[in-house]
C-alpha cells in the first residue's frame, strides 16, 4: 500500500506499507519529518518500528532534506538507500550535476509546490546538502551516518527488484543522473520522484522540464512507456493521478 503524506512541503512523502515492514521515500525537511513521525504513529497497526529503510529518489534538498531528523524516530538499524552516484557524491569522487530549464522549469514547479509549505520546519531543510548550485553543491553532509548508508544495486541493471513489497526500481537519469522511479506491478503503482511531475490539475502530469540532460530524460520517459503500465503515478511534486485502469503514462504530456 502507498500512504501519501498529506501537504509536508516542496516534494511529496510517500510512506510503502506491506507484511514485512514499511519503508519511506523522499522525506524532503524536517517538517516532512515530524509529519510522517505523526502519520505513522496515528495509522492503526503501524508503527516507528517498523520502518526498515528510508530512500531518495534522487539528492536534491527537497527530497533528502529531513532524513537526518526522521531517522532520530527510528531504530538504530535503520537504513538509507542512495543511487550508487549519490554516494560517490557524498564521498566527493562526483560533483552534482548542473540542471537546465530553471525558468520554464523549476520556477513553475516552485511555485506550485509553495502551496504546500504548511509550516515554517517544512522549509527547513536540515544541512542544505543537494543544492544544484555553484556556490552550495560543495555541501556534502546531510547529517546521516555513513555507517547508515547504502548504494542500491542493480548490478549494472537499470530494472530490479527493490527488496520490499515486490516493488521495483528503475534508473530513470534525466532530471539529474541519479534519478530513479519505483514501479509496484502487481498493483500498477509507479512512484515517479521528479522525473514526472504533476502540477496542473487541469492538464494532467508533465515530464519534468527542469533537468540535467533532456535527451537523457525523454529517453527514461520512453522506456518507462515501454515497459511500464502503471494505473496511478505517485510524483515527486503535486498530487497522485489515476485514469480509470487506464495505463496513465499515456497521459503524461512531454514537450
Amino acid at each position: 500500500m502507498v500512504h501519501c503524506i498529506p501537504p509536508c512541503g516542496f516534494a511529496r512523502c510517500y510512506v510503502l506499507s506491506d507484511r514485512e515492514g514499511l519503508a519511506v521515500v523522499d522525506v524532503g525537511s524536517v517538517g516532512a519529518a515530524d509529519d510522517v513521525v505523526g502519520f505513522i504513529g496515528s495509522q492503526p497497526g503501524l508503527s516507528m518500528a517498523q520502518v526498515r529503510f528510508v530512500l531518495a529518489t534522487h539528492f536534491h534538498v527537497d527530497h533528502i532534506g529531513g532524513v537526518a531528523r526522521f531517522l532520530e524516530f527510528c531504530a538504530p538499524g535503520t537504513k538509507v538507500f542512495l543511487h550508487p552516484l549519490a554516494m560517490q557524491y557524498l564521498q566527493g569522487k562526483r560533483e552534482l550535476c548542473f540542471l537546465k530549464g530553471w525558468v520554464p522549469g523549476f520556477l513553475s514547479a516552485a511555485l506550485v509546490s509553495m502551496g504546500y509549505v504548511r509550516r515554517l520546519s517544512h522549509l527547513d531543510f536540515g544541512p542544505l546538502a543537494g543544492i544544484p548550485l555553484p556556490i552550495l553543491r560543495d555541501r556534502r553532509s546531510f547529517g546521516v551516518d555513513a555507517d547508515r548508508l547504502l548504494a542500491l544495486n542493480g548490478g549494472g541493471r537499470t530494472r530490479y527488484p527493490l527488496g520490499f513489497g515486490g516493488w521495483e526500481v528503475l534508473e530513470t537519469p534525466g532530471h539529474t543522473e541519479d534519478s530513479i522511479c519505483l514501479y509496484q506491478e502487481a498493483e500498477g503503482r509507479l512512484l515517479t520522484g521528479d522525473t514526472i511531475l504533476n502540477l496542473d490539475g487541469i492538464r494532467g502530469p508533465e515530464l519534468n522540464r527542469f533537468c540535467w540532460n533532456k535527451r537523457e530524460i525523454r529517453r527514461s520517459f520512453d522506456m518507462l512507456k515501454a515497459e511500464l503500465s502503471p494505473r496511478t503515478l505517485y510524483p515527486g511534486h503535486g498530487e497522485v493521478y489515476s485514469s480509470n485502469g487506464e495505463n496513465v503514462l499515456s497521459f503524461v504530456r512531454a514537450a
